[in-house]
């Protein structure tokens, strides 16, 4: 339901800055940067609201207790992505200094 209502103010966010205003791409960073916002404020008040009480219990040990494998997921991925951009910037000023 909250995915839904951001979309909807993505897509009306994105028609006014982007056709309404003329800003173009700036206009339509602009409509998912606010729209994104909705949708994190959304997700704040449902967690810590209160009217939901399944939601929140608050942290425990549990929330802590798998971190390190996620850690290591975390170290790995940085380090066989972080080549792969170095790369692909290096082609892309190479390519724009051959023209």
């Amino acid at each position: 339901m909250l995915s839904s209502f951001q979309f909807v103010i993505h897509i009306l966010l994105s028609i006014l800055f982007v056709y309404k205003l003329n800003m173009g791409v700036s206009g339509a960073m602009i409509a998912l940067s606010i729209s994104s916002w909705f949708l994190m404020i959304g997700e704040f008040i449902y967690i810590f609201g209160g009217w939901c009480p399944d939601s929140w219990k608050g942290f425990t040990v549990a929330a802590f207790k798998d971190l390190v494998p996620i850690i290591k997921l975390s170290i790995s991925s940085a380090w066989s992505y972080g080549p792969m951009v170095l790369c692909c910037s290096d082609l892309t000023c190479w390519i724009h200094a051959k023209h």
